[in-house]
Formats: structure tokens, sequence, C-alpha cells
């Protein structure tokens, strides 16, 4: 989050910051798989739903983050 909001704040910064976010995304992406196969051993209405809500917010993320680069390719 806190990358998105600095990415529309200065978006005309050089783009090589990009890297230095990178192998925390991969980090992040990681942590959130380890989560999800956790709670789905647990199989309880709880861990289900916190899986479902996981899953919409990354969900989300995948389409706001096409949906910029389709924006960013038609301007």
């Amino acid at each position: 989050a806190s990358f998105i909001k600095f990415c529309f704040l200065f978006p005309h910064t050089c783009t090589m910051d990009f890297r230095y976010i990178v192998p925390t995304m991969i980090i992040g992406a990681l942590a959130i798989g380890d989560m999800i196969d956790d709670l789905e051993k647990k199989n309880t209405v709880l861990s289900r739903r916190i899986i479902t809500i996981v899953l919409g917010i990354v969900f989300l993320f995948l389409l706001f983050g096409c949906w910029t680069y389709l924006k960013i390719s038609l301007v």
C-alpha cells in the first residue's frame, strides 16, 4: 500500500525505485501463500472467511494493476 501511495504521489520519479520494492513483494506473496495454506489446514468457518477476504484483496490488487497498465498504454 505504501508503494502504491508513493507511485501516485511521485509519478515522475525514476522508475528504478521499483527495484527496491520487488523483494518485499516476493516475500509478501510467499507469506500470503503460507498463511492461506495454514488456514486451509484449520478448515473452520473463520479461516474460510479470512481466506476469501485475502484472496479478494489479492484479486483486486491484480485487477487494479492490470487497469493501471492498460490505462498507461492507452495514453
